[in-house]
């Protein structure tokens, strides 16, 4: 899978194979889900987010998403 600077080819490869459809299914069971980096960004792309490049890299930081 492609990392950074590829977000939209890796999205457009889980689309393509299904695999977006198969996380909403498990989402829309409340089964939990943990996406780390690029696959937390797929997660919430899926929900409607929109992801833009940050003009700082925040190792380690948390902050509460709301999906």
């Amino acid at each position: 899978m492609p990392g950074v600077g590829a977000f939209q080819a890796a999205m457009d490869q889980l689309n393509n194979i299904g695999f977006t459809n198969e996380i909403k299914k498990l989402a829309e069971k409340d089964i939990p889900i943990l996406g780390i980096c690029l696959g937390f960004q797929q997660i919430l792309f899926s929900e409607g987010a929109e992801i833009v490049q940050q003009n700082k890299i925040y190792h380690g930081f948390q902050s509460e998403v709301l999906v």
